[in-house]
C-alpha cells in the first residue's frame, strides 16, 4: 500500500524536495550572513560602546553572550 500512494503522490514529493533544497539554499547562506553581523556588532559594540549603532540595541541582550 505504501508503494502505490509513492507512487501515486511521486511528482508532489519531488516538487517538495525540490522547494525544500531551493528553500535550504536560501536559508542557510542569510541565516549565516546575519549571524555573522551580529557577531560583528557584538565585538564592535563590546570595544567601542559610544558607537551610536550600540544604542540601538539592548544593552541586556547585547553583552549577555560576551
Amino acid at each position: 500500500m505504501n508503494w502505490f500512494a509513492l507512487r501515486q503522490h511521486r511528482k508532489q514529493y519531488i516538487f517538495l524536495g525540490l522547494f525544500l533544497v531551493l528553500y535550504a539554499a536560501f536559508a542557510i547562506p542569510s541565516g549565516l550572513h546575519f549571524w555573522h553581523a551580529y557577531q560583528h556588532t557584538l565585538v564592535s559594540c563590546h570595544q567601542n560602546p559610544a558607537d551610536p549603532i550600540c544604542s540601538d540595541i539592548s544593552t541586556e541582550n547585547l553583552f549577555q553572550t560576551i
